[in-house]
């Protein structure tokens, strides 16, 4: 998945989930959850990282929910591609010089654009956001962009530049 949708989706920036991975079966789960299950009496929102690697620690009852081994520690989560941490990108509303072009034709938006689509400046993707759903659709450089996306919804089509950054138009 192109990593621009983590950031798009809210996943990278103020994510910070308490993962914790299973050494044995590598399943992850969130560490505030398997101690809030088993110890309900603990108020695990006002716990640091630290502080839940260390109740993890010293309870053995805090165990991997798929294998039932014990869990050793967990980590503050990021988003990273080819070793590099990646940052935010905030989606800014098109201009109409921005816009892509979206006609609903058979239950589908079809998307256009003139946008120039160099190996240097093209559209890199086109995705539609709805409340629960992403679909995406990857763009080449050297391609017309034209692409269908079926309408399960309103929502907000997002596409990225490669040189101008993200933008996002409601639909």
């Amino acid at each position: 998945m192109n990593p621009q949708t983590w950031v798009t989706t809210g996943h990278v920036g103020n994510f910070s989930d308490p993962l914790i991975d299973c050494k044995d079966c590598h399943s992850r789960q969130r560490a505030d959850k398997l101690i809030g299950d088993v110890h309900p009496e603990v108020n695990v929102d006002a716990m640091s990282f630290e502080e839940m690697d260390a109740f993890i620690t010293e309870h053995e009852d805090v165990v991997c929910p798929v294998c039932g081994n014990l869990l050793t520690a967990s980590g503050e989560a990021s988003v990273s591609c080819c070793g590099r941490v990646l940052e935010p990108v905030i989606p800014v509303k098109a201009e109409n010089s921005d816009n892509l072009n979206v006609e609903l034709i058979d239950n589908e938006y079809f998307v256009s654009s003139s946008h120039e689509m160099t190996k240097d400046h093209y559209i890199t993707f086109v995705a539609l956001l709805t409340g629960d759903t992403l679909i995406m659709r990857k763009q080449y450089p050297e391609w017309d962009l034209q692409t269908s996306i079926p309408r399960i919804a309103h929502g907000r089509l997002i596409w990225h530049c490669s040189k101008h950054g993200m933008f996002y138009k409601l639909i």
